[in-house]
């Protein structure tokens, strides 16, 4: 505690004598200031390189994830060139949202690229570094409703267990109950699981696809199921009762006419 002095009696009287009030405030604390300041720059310029250096590394990954996002294809070599990069995430333990989103494009897109048939061990080993991908990106983005719906879909493509389906799906409805792109992509899936899938999971999906049906554009929604499977037209025919008949016309002429569906 500063003090305004210290306070010496004598027979002549008392005298005061400052030590400390004598010293600007500003001047003493001036020291102290400068070397919290250079601390925190310091600390912003060690982050700042790290980041840098990380886009850095994961500069060709990012290139290779917008043309998959852009033109749907990319060429094997290119594929090839990054397909390590999102195990190298993992073992680095990144979490930074945009190397994320990037390495789950790659890891889906070598799913697709990869053929059961002719190479099953190598089509496994994609799932499999997709499947922890993807634990590894929930703990980093745990309120993404788009990766607990892919996490579902890689999981499923392997092994399709019903009630454990269920429950991720579940997760990516409640995270998103109202977004239409994930909406629009969680039907793409519906309409993909097994009937019995969808059985486990009936609350989502009737919820997904009342509101589509009721609020979403005919024309994307008939995009995203252009051959509609037997396990979903229940739920189809069943969200659809309380639509107009003015908008079943519009379903009719997008390609879906929901009065001949079997």
């Amino acid at each position: 505690m500063l003090t305004s002095g210290e306070i010496r009696g004598s027979r002549r009287g008392l005298k005061r004598t400052t030590r400390l009030a004598t010293i600007p405030l500003g001047v003493r604390r001036a020291p102290f200031l400068s070397c919290c300041f250079i601390v925190v720059i310091a600390a912003f310029l060690v982050l700042a390189v790290s980041e840098l250096h990380r886009s850095i590394a994961f500069a060709d990954m990012f290139v290779v994830a917008k043309q998959i996002e852009q033109d749907g294809v990319v060429s094997p070599k290119s594929l090839s060139r990054v397909g390590s990069m999102p195990a190298e995430v993992v073992a680095g333990a990144y979490c930074r949202s945009d190397i994320i989103m990037a390495a789950t494009t790659v890891v889906l897109k070598q799913i697709d690229n990869a053929n059961e048939a002719n190479d099953y061990e190598a089509w496994l080993s994609a799932v499999t570094v997709a499947e922890k991908f993807l634990q590894h990106a929930l703990s980093c983005m745990p309120t993404n409703s788009n990766l607990w719906l892919r996490l579902a879909v890689v999981r499923a493509v392997v092994a399709e267990d019903p009630q454990a389906t269920a429950q991720l799906m579940a997760q990516s409805v409640k995270l998103a109950p109202a977004d239409q792109m994930e909406l629009l992509a969680r039907l793409y899936f519906w309409n993909r699981f097994s009937e019995a899938t969808l059985r486990s999971s009936s609350p989502w999906v009737e919820q997904d696809l009342d509101l589509l049906f009721q609020m979403g554009d005919p024309a994307q929604i008939v995009q995203q199921i252009p051959n509609v499977r037997p396990a979903l037209i229940p739920y189809i025919k069943r969200a659809s009762i309380s639509l107009s008949e003015s908008r079943k016309k519009l379903f009719a002429r997008s390609g879906l006419d929901i009065s001949k569906l079997p």
